[in-house]
């Protein structure tokens, strides 16, 4: 999600949206923001959906920080 973004933002085009999102779905990496809708959707609030939620958003945040560190 981080490359979409950035991409985007360098040379402001949707390339990296088409290619970098569908990538992120099929590698089948979880996204914080989704899954903390679909857990408010389900009405599913327990201390495994809240853990979930937050190794989600560390891993997502610890992933988009190594990206950038990388310049990639």
């Amino acid at each position: 999600m981080f490359s979409a973004v950035d991409i985007y933002k360098k040379y402001d085009s949707i390339t990296g949206i088409i290619f970098c999102i569908p990538t992120f779905i099929l590698c089948g990496f979880e996204h914080s923001i989704a899954d903390s809708f679909y857990f408010f959707a389900m009405d599913y609030y327990t201390l495994n959906a809240f853990l979930f939620i937050l190794t989600t958003i560390i891993g997502n945040a610890i992933g988009a920080n190594l990206f950038k560190l990388l310049n990639i």
